[in-house]
């Protein structure tokens, strides 16, 4: 079995944001913030076997943990391509009204969702294959405003919720924006 059909056998099908195609033969991707349907993004050019999971939506640990320190934190969008070996964490924020430390709890909290469905894959599947893929984490600030696209910072390697791509206004992007270690 195939790693993308392996993660479509695990994500349940209401937490997967569909992908559409184009009219040109490419893929895009359109992601709205929860309670606020005018913040949305569009991401162009994703992979084909791109699967987006709404983990804000559909994943809770509300009544396991405390939430001391942030530990029920977690970020809007878990975005996998088998195809890319790149798992992204994507955060959007409407307007900016909670702190970059809440925001790198938030893509903390969406890499241990990762780390989860690796574990579900090793001890239940057996399959070993999403340790291997590459981790971006990316914060979309003011994504309400319509404008054109806005320089991001310093081109960072975006491994970690603390080096975390920081993105703002910008409603329409490059997949490649996200996955690569250079945005």
């Amino acid at each position: 079995m195939s790693e993308y059909s392996v993660l479509v056998s695990l994500i349940n099908d209401v937490a997967v944001i569909p992908v559409q195609d184009d009219g040109y033969g490419n893929k895009t991707l359109e992601l709205t913030e929860v309670d606020a349907p005018d913040s949305s993004v569009e991401i162009r050019h994703v992979p084909n076997d791109l699967i987006a999971i709404d983990v804000d939506r559909n994943f809770s640990n509300d009544g396991l943990v405390s939430s001391s320190r942030g530990a029920r934190k977690r970020c809007d969008y878990l975005l996998l391509s088998a195809q890319m070996q790149c798992a992204v964490s994507l955060e959007m924020k409407r307007e900016n009204p909670s702190t970059q430390t809440e925001q790198i709890q938030q893509l903390t909290g969406t890499l241990c969702v990762f780390e989860y469905f690796d574990a579900l894959l090793r001890n239940f599947y057996k399959e070993d294959f999403l340790g291997q893929y590459a981790r971006r984490f990316a914060v979309l600030r003011h994504t309400r405003i319509r404008r054109r696209g806005t320089r991001s910072q310093s081109p960072v390697l975006h491994d970690a919720p603390e080096r975390a791509l920081f993105l703002c206004g910008q409603t329409v992007l490059q997949f490649g924006q996200l996955a690569r270690p250079n945005a």
